[in-house]
């Protein structure tokens, strides 16, 4: 997808996990609202912009005393977005979300700090947490590798994301986790 307006949409969040709600079945904007939390005139609102945007499809309209309720269906099951055509990344949010729980969890441990030194004259930094009550990570590397040992090591971190446990036993909480590897930017 290239045009502006509709890959707008999926540079929002709450706009893109709305739209997305219409992936697989027809809904009424009543139920998806009722589902997110969100009025049914905001909704309504942008299900309108959707339509004429080709990302939504009315796929049934169901007569009931007064007004028909629509049923509203995603355009596709899934949308590739060019990522020129956004202006920020779609996970900028999610980003955000992550170094705000980090910050968080440093400031609540007042033993921790970043152990600043050299090996073999390259500057290096390292985390340290003390008294963290929270279990979190931070790492980061600068590592030479050539192409191959990029490409394992980009499939070692598939697999380390692919462990992860979806339905853990007791209660939860939220985390979130971020694995990347890319080049480092030239200076």
């Amino acid at each position: 997808m290239r045009a502006p307006a509709a890959a707008a949409v999926f540079a929002d969040a709450r706009r893109r996990r709305l739209l997305l709600r219409f992936v697989g079945e027809g809904r009424s904007l009543a139920d998806v609202a009722k589902a997110d939390g969100v009025s049914i005139g905001y909704l309504h609102y942008h299900a309108r912009r959707w339509v004429a945007l080709g990302l939504l499809e009315i796929v049934e309209e169901r007569r009931r005393a007064g007004r028909a309720v629509k049923i509203y269906r995603a355009a596709a099951d899934s949308f590739f977005v060019a990522d020129a055509c956004l202006a920020k990344p779609a996970n900028a949010g999610v980003l955000d979300e992550l170094y705000r729980g980090l910050e968080e969890v440093r400031r609540e441990d007042e033993g921790a700090g970043t152990l600043f030194s050299a090996e073999k004259g390259r500057p290096r930094m390292c985390r340290v947490d003390s008294t963290a009550r929270r279990p979190s990570a931070e790492i980061w590397r600068v590592v030479e590798l050539d192409e191959r040992g990029a490409a394992e090591l980009a499939a070692e971190l598939e697999r380390i994301a692919a462990r992860m446990p979806e339905r853990p036993s007791g209660p939860t909480r939220p985390y979130l986790v971020h694995l990347a590897l890319a080049p480092r930017p030239r200076r």
